[in-house]
C-alpha cells in the first residue's frame, strides 16, 4: 500500500503481490512530501523509485534578493502553483482537483512570472472551460468541467471574469481571439447582477454564499468591487469587440457605484456596508483601492488598518498586498507579508498552506498545498521589481523597481516577445546600477528615482542626464520620455542596456 498520509488524502495505491520477482509503478500520480509503504510480511524489497511528472512547462522565471524569506517564499509559491498545474488547475491535488476558479484567478496571474509561455496553453483552456459551461440562466459556476458539483460561488466568479481574471490574462498575452470568444458570456454573465434603489450591487448568494475563509467579512462591501472590476474588465473586452455603446454603459454604472458606496458606506476615510456589524474588514477596505472605488484621500487610513487588522485568507491575502502597493506603502506590504507567510516559509514543506494555522503534527486545517495561496510571488515580481506589461502582450511593458530597501534585485520574466532578465544593484551609497536585457517587438519603461541623478545618469558609459538633473541627450535606443518630482522614465529598445545613476 502506498499512501500520503494526509488528513486532505484522496489518493492511495494498493498491489497485489504473486511469486516471484516484480516491479509495479502506479498509474495514480500523487503528491505530498512524504508517501507512507505498508509491505506486507515476506515481501523483500529490491528498490523504491520516484519519477516527477507535472504540466510541461520549465520553470523559467525568477525572482531573487539579498533577503532569503522572500527567495525562498517565492519558489514556495511556484512550487504551490506547478503541482496544481496538470491537465488542468485545481486547488489542492491531495484532496481534489477540480479547477476552483478562485484559486485560479491567483495561479494565472504566478504563471506568468514562473514558467515559460507553455503555461499560457492551460489557462487558456481553463477560461474556455468557465465559459462554455456557462448556465441558461447567465450563471457561472465552478469546478468546470464538473460532473458532482453545479454552484455557484458569485464573488468567486466576479475575480475570475473580470479584471483581475480573463482580463488579465489578456494583458499579459494580446490574445484578442480568446476575449471575443469569451466576451459574449461574461457580458450576459454581468446581466445577472442588478443594483438597488440606492445604486449599490444586491447582494446574490449563488449556491455557495462564500467570499473568503476567515471572520469580519464585510461581504457586501466586497461585492461593490467586486463588481465594478467585472464592469472594468468587460469595458475593455466590449471595445475589442466593437461594442462601445456596452462599454460607456458599464463605464457609467461604475461610476453609480463608486458615487453610491463613497455615500452609503465610507465612513471618515474606511468603508464599512450598511448593516456590516463586524470589524471593519481589512481585505474588503484593499478592494475599494483596487476597484478604484475609494481616492488617494483614503489611502493613509486603509494603509494603517491593513498594517494592523490581519484577517484576510492566504486567498485574499493577495490582493490585502496588492492594494499597499497600488497606494505604494511598499514597505508595510512587505512587512505584512514577511508577518503572515513566516511560519509557512520557515516550515519543512516545499509548499504553501491553505490557511494560516495549518498543522503539521497533526496534518489538520486545510492543506499543506493550496493554489490560492501564493499571492507574494505576484507582489514580489510585478510591484516589487516592478515589471508587467504596459499595452496588451508586452508590445510596451514597465520596469517600475521598489526595493524596499534591498541593496540588489534580480528577476527573470518569460513573455511571449521574449525573455525580459532585469537586474537591480544599490549596494553602493553613491551609486544605482540596472541591467536590462529586453526582447525584440518592445518597448520597456524604466522608471528610475529622482536621487540617481544627484550626479548624473549614464546609459551603456553615455551621460544623458547632467549632475543638475539637465536632459544632455537622448542615444539611438533609448530616451527620456518625462520627469515628475519622484522619477525619471526611460522608453527602452530592445537588447542589452547598462543605465547607471552615479
Amino acid at each position: 500500500i502506498m499512501d500520503l498520509n494526509t488528513a486532505c488524502a484522496s489518493v492511495r495505491t494498493e498491489y497485489i503481490t504473486r511469486e516471484g520477482e516484480q516491479e509495479f509503478e502506479t498509474f495514480a500520480w500523487m503528491n505530498g512530501h512524504k508517501v507512507i509503504y505498508t509491505v506486507p510480511e515476506g515481501v523483500e524489497v529490491l528498490d523504491l523509485k520516484y519519477r516527477e511528472t507535472g504540466y510541461n512547462t520549465d520553470f523559467t522565471g525568477y525572482f531573487l534578493c539579498e533577503d532569503t524569506f522572500y527567495n525562498t517564499l517565492w519558489e514556495k509559491a511556484r512550487r504551490t502553483v506547478y503541482v496544481n498545474m496538470r491537465d488542468n488547475f485545481s486547488d489542492c491535488p491531495e484532496r481534489e482537483r477540480g479547477q476552483w476558479w478562485g484559486d485560479l484567478t491567483n495561479e494565472i496571474a504566478q504563471i506568468h512570472y514562473g514558467f515559460d509561455t507553455r503555461a499560457l496553453m492551460l489557462a487558456e483552456k481553463a477560461i474556455r472551460n468557465l465559459v462554455d459551461w456557462q448556465r441558461s440562466d447567465g450563471t457561472m459556476f465552478a469546478p468546470v468541467p464538473a460532473g458532482n458539483w453545479y454552484d455557484e460561488l458569485p464573488q468567486q466568479i466576479m475575480a475570475s471574469t473580470g479584471y483581475y481574471g480573463c482580463w488579465d490574462y489578456f494583458m499579459y498575452t494580446g490574445d484578442s481571439s480568446l476575449i471575443r470568444y469569451i466576451y459574449p458570456a461574461i457580458k450576459k454573465y454581468i446581466a445577472v447582477w442588478k443594483l438597488d434603489e440606492n445604486n449599490l450591487v444586491m447582494h446574490r448568494k449563488g449556491e455557495w454564499d462564500w467570499a473568503d475563509w476567515g471572520d469580519n467579512i464585510d461581504d457586501k462591501l466586497l461585492d461593490n468591487a467586486w463588481y465594478t472590476l467585472l464592469l472594468k474588465g468587460a469595458a475593455g473586452m466590449a471595445r475589442i469587440c466593437d461594442d462601445e455603446a456596452t462599454a460607456s454603459a458599464y463605464e457609467q454604472t461604475m461610476e453609480k457605484i463608486r458615487i453610491a458606496v463613497n455615500r452609503h458606506c465610507r465612513t471618515g476615510a474606511l468603508y464599512r456596508s450598511p448593516g456590516y456589524k463586524g470589524l471593519t474588514d481589512d481585505r474588503a477596505n484593499a478592494m475599494m483601492i483596487l476597484s478604484g472605488i475609494a481616492d488617494s484621500s483614503c489611502y493613509e487610513s486603509i494603509a494603517a488598518l491593513l498594517n494592523n487588522e490581519m484577517r484576510a485568507s492566504p486567498y485574499m491575502e493577495r490582493y490585502v498586498l496588492e492594494a499597499l502597493c497600488v497606494m505604494k506603502k511598499y514597505d508595510i506590504a512587505m512587512k505584512r507579508m514577511k508577518t503572515r507567510y513566516a511560519p509557512m516559509v520557515s516550515a519543512p514543506f516545499s509548499t504553501l498552506w491553505e490557511l494560516w494555522n495549518y498543522r503539521p503534527e497533526t496534518n489538520s486545517n486545510g492543506t499543506y498545498n493550496h493554489g490560492w495561496s501564493g499571492g507574494p510571488m505576484i507582489i514580489l515580481s510585478k510591484y516589487i521589481a516592478g515589471i508587467a506589461p504596459e499595452t496588451p502582450g508586452y508590445s510596451t511593458y514597465r520596469i517600475w523597481p521598489n526595493e524596499c530597501g534591498m541593496k540588489e534585485i534580480n528577476c527573470r520574466v518569460s513573455t511571449i516577445k521574449g525573455d525580459i532578465l532585469f537586474y537591480m544593484n544599490n549596494s553602493e551609497s553613491w551609486k544605482k546600477e540596472y541591467r536590462l536585457s529586453s526582447p525584440p517587438g518592445t518597448t520597456a519603461i524604466l522608471r528610475l528615482s529622482g536621487n540617481c541623478a544627484r550626479y548624473k545618469i549614464k546609459v551603456n558609459g553615455r551621460t544623458i542626464v547632467a549632475f543638475d538633473e539637465t536632459p544632455v541627450r537622448d542615444i539611438e535606443g533609448c530616451r527620456i520620455i518625462r520627469r515628475d518630482k519622484e522619477y525619471f522614465y526611460l522608453a527602452i529598445d530592445p537588447g542589452y542596456w547598462v543605465i547607471e545613476g552615479i
